[in-house]
């Protein structure tokens, strides 16, 4: 759902990427929770904008964004590859721990950019 709406904003003339990180809920709290993805669009008027497609709202302090990139190969959670003897089983397990932090967001401007 997030690379669709990517592509319609994209065709629409607004710039838009892909966010792969965490989406806090209740299965994440008990040590289920699984990646995720949203749309970031671009509007002049607001800035970079994120959307859950998936849940159909905005994307809120419960995403947690891991990698963002103007395609969903660029910000892949797991890559790799294994090279070794046949037969070797193939799982993968995660546990992610959320605690939250107190957050302030600044406004990054022209000026404060070191050149």
């Amino acid at each position: 759902m997030a690379v669709l709406m990517i592509e319609v904003s994209r065709s629409l003339g607004y710039p838009a990427r892909f966010v792969s990180g965490y989406m806090e809920s209740d299965s994440s709290k008990v040590g289920r929770g699984s990646t995720h993805a949203w749309a970031e669009i671009y509007l002049p008027e607001h800035g970079w904008t994120g959307y859950d497609p998936s849940i159909g709202k905005p994307a809120g302090s419960g995403h947690i964004a891991v990698g963002v990139s103007h395609h969903p190969r660029g910000v892949m959670p797991v890559i790799g590859g294994f090279h070794g003897p046949a037969g070797v089983g193939r799982s993968l397990h995660v546990n992610i721990t959320t605690r939250r932090v107190a957050w302030e967001r600044h406004t990054v401007l022209p000026a404060d950019i070191p050149s």
